[in-house]
């Protein structure tokens, strides 16, 4: 507040912080592994702390097989490790495997 003598006092500080966002990239070094003829194993770097805006509560993998173009089944794995295992996959076929 100001008269007009000048300016009085500040308010002691008032401290928020605003909502979280989406992170503003994906996880990093996304690699798979098979571990047999059923299963692959997923691997992926976090994503960088500059780019979370929040705390990461959850990843999602998501795996299509290629040989199928009339059949889209997309299963969505959620988990909060920076690895997991696909199991139950048919044999001697190639899947697409994305993070976020």
């Amino acid at each position: 507040a100001y008269t007009s003598v000048g300016p009085g006092p500040f308010s002691p500080p008032v401290t928020e912080r605003t909502l979280e966002d989406e992170p503003t990239t994906p996880p990093q070094n996304v690699q798979t592994t098979v571990l047999s003829s059923t299963e692959i194993m997923v691997t992926w770097e976090r994503v960088s702390a500059i780019n979370e805006s929040g705390i990461i509560t959850n990843y999602e993998v998501e795996f299509d097989p290629l040989d199928f173009d009339d059949i889209l089944t997309t299963i969505t794995m959620n988990t909060t490790n920076l690895s997991t295992i696909i199991t139950g996959l048919q044999e001697n076929v190639e899947y697409n495997i994305i993070v976020r």
